[in-house]
């Protein structure tokens, strides 16, 4: 196993992953039958992209306004419950989303994102 940890030297592929995942958030699904838990995927993704790019930001208002992206992309993911459980919860404490997490300013708003998340699931597993 490969322990892969994020530098400041490190961010220009995250920036890149940025402008991928922002791109595919506008493009048409493309699909016959669009598959509303990739595009969750998607933006759980983006989510975590801006997220870490919080991480490293020194700017305080900028830092903020990823956060906010995050949240933001993060309750786009929710909507159709974009990631298992136990993937959400580990980024949130240790992984990706752990700048969010960690983020006052964000905490109610990641409650209401939690249960978004859990509804979707719970009408998942009803549709099964």
């Amino acid at each position: 196993t490969e322990i892969y940890t994020l530098s400041l030297h490190d961010a220009l592929p995250i920036s890149a992953a940025r402008k991928y995942l922002e791109r595919a958030t506008s493009v048409p699904n493309w699909e016959t039958a669009p598959n509303e838990e990739f595009s969750g995927h998607v933006s759980y993704n983006l989510s975590c992209t801006y997220s870490r790019l919080a991480q490293h930001e020194a700017d305080v208002a900028k830092k903020s306004a990823l956060l906010d992206l995050a949240a933001g992309a993060l309750t786009s993911a929710a909507a159709n419950g974009g990631t298992q459980e136990a993937t959400l919860e580990e980024d949130l404490k240790t992984g990706d989303l752990v700048p969010l997490a960690g983020s006052p300013a964000h905490s109610e708003r990641l409650k209401e994102i939690r249960k978004k998340f859990r509804e979707a699931w719970a009408a998942r597993a009803r549709k099964r």
